[in-house]
């Protein structure tokens, strides 16, 4: 799976799909639902990144079901994303929204008992919510979506997503004063 992975970051996709559906070969015959549920997400962003989308929503769907039978909200949340992702790519954004809002929806209910958030998947859904609402050319939601991506990569620290997100609500900005004029 390591190897698949460093294969996936190296941008050799073949490789990298190669040693991840060995690794969920494996996993499946000793049984450990996590790692099966990990290996299924590994192969759906390969796939995701290869335009495969048909064969990615497959394993993150099968991701998401292997991460429902134990419990993981977190993980649930982001395979939620990772599906909000497939179907924006293929322009599907009813669906799209749909699973992002369930992801945000399980993470604030997470927040609800207490528990710290995970704000990198809150800033995930809130920029899928985000593209979907700019691709629509609802510009005012979207606003709101990037502000809260910003407010959760700032608490993050982490400085490339801050970036991004003010990249976002300046485009954002922008095509609403092309509007308004």
């Amino acid at each position: 799976n390591n190897i698949g992975l460093v294969s996936y970051h190296q941008g050799d996709y073949e490789k990298a799909l190669e040693n991840c559906s060995t690794a969920l070969k494996l996993r499946l015959e000793i049984g450990n639902k996590n790692d099966i549920a990990t290996s299924y997400n590994n192969l759906g962003l390969i796939y995701w990144n290869q335009g495969n989308y048909k064969l990615a929503l497959q394993n993150h769907l099968a991701s998401l079901k292997t991460y429902e039978e134990i419990g993981d909200k977190k993980f649930i949340t982001n395979a939620y994303n990772n599906i909000g992702s497939t179907y924006y790519s293929q322009g599907d954004y009813d669906k799209a929204l749909e699973n992002y809002f369930i992801a945000l929806k399980l993470q604030e209910e997470v927040s609800d008992k207490n528990q710290q958030p995970d704000r990198y998947s809150i800033a995930a859904s809130c920029d899928g919510i985000g593209g979907v609402l700019t691709a629509e050319k609802k510009y005012r939601e979207a606003l709101a979506y990037y502000k809260k991506v910003l407010d959760a990569v700032q608490a993050l620290q982490r400085q490339d997503k801050i970036e991004v997100a003010y990249n976002n609500i300046g485009n954002t900005y922008m095509h609403l004063n092309k509007d308004d004029s």
